[in-house]
Order: C-alpha cells, then structure tokens, then sequence
C-alpha cells in the first residue's frame, strides 16, 4: 500500500493575496531561522501518525541551505504580529530534479496546530504559488503522508489533485 500521496496544481497569477490579521509573512532572515523552523517542525508533527522524528542543525542544512536550488528568498515564515519573534508557520519552495530538468515543489509547508484554521497555511501557499508563477513555473507538485488527511483535504481545497500513476 501507497503511504505518499502526490499531488499537483497548475498554477496561475494570483491577483490578491489572503489576509491573515495578527499574522505576517517574512522570508528566511539567517541562521536563527534554521532554529526556529526546527522548533516548528517538532511543534507542528507532533502526535502525527507516522511520526517525523527529532531533527538538528545538519537535517536542515541537508534538507535546505546545501541543496542547488536554495534561496531564502523562497522560505516563508508566518508569525503573530503582536510577537514577531514567534514562528507559527513555514513553507520552502523546493525544485525537484537536475538544474537542468526539474518541477518546482511545495515543500514542508506546516503550521503549529493552536495557529491552525487561521488561515496562515493558505496564505503561506499562495505566496509560495505567486512567488514559483513570477519564477516562470506553471506546475506545483507536493507530497503528504496518506494518514494526515486534514492535509490532503487542505490541498484538495486549495486546488491540488492526486498523480495518477
């Protein structure tokens, strides 16, 4: 049995933005981002069925800042407005594949599970899709675990669909 769901969306020009009052949006700033996403990501997965295990500094730099197509341009961090210091949400645009034959990915977008339903993982995925349509890609492809179904109908809103294979 599949345990990965792939999915995919054509994308477009996103004209306006979601709102999201008492949240902001910000690009990877430095090191101590690195920090804080590993902190989000502990956050956001725990309890998940199957569990991601506990990551350090090295995952991150396998999983972002030492792969080719890196740019903290393309890493998004929401946070509260009234406490800017307090990551609440993230996501990476990734791109898959060679420099020379890729798809452009939307990678580890999460949200701590008190901030959810706020509209911050809606407003994280638009931006990454305007940022990959300015960028010239036309297709976003994603991947989740089959058991977290609260993130498979999240993308379905959002207008994903699953790879036929």
């Amino acid at each position: 049995m599949t345990t990965i769901v792939q999915m995919s969306k054509t994308i477009g020009d996103i004209l306006a933005q979601p709102t999201t009052p008492g949240y902001s949006l910000r690009t990877f700033a430095g090191p101590a981002d690195s920090y804080a996403w590993l902190a989000l990501r502990t956050a956001a997965f725990a309890g998940e069925t199957p569990t991601t295990g506990i990551w350090n500094q090295a995952h991150f730099q396998r999983e972002f800042t030492d792969q080719w197509w890196w740019r903290p341009e393309w890493q998004w961090f929401a946070s509260e407005s009234t406490a800017p210091d307090r990551v609440v949400g993230s996501v990476t645009l990734a791109l898959r594949g060679t420099p020379e034959q890729h798809v452009a990915v939307v990678h580890w977008l999460m949200v701590l599970p008190e901030n959810r339903r706020h509209g911050i993982a809606r407003a994280l995925l638009a931006t990454l899709e305007q940022t990959a349509y300015q960028a010239g890609y036309r297709e976003l492809r994603l991947e989740t675990h089959v058991n977290w179904r609260s993130a498979v109908r999240f993308y379905e809103s959002a207008g994903y669909r699953p790879i036929e294979k």
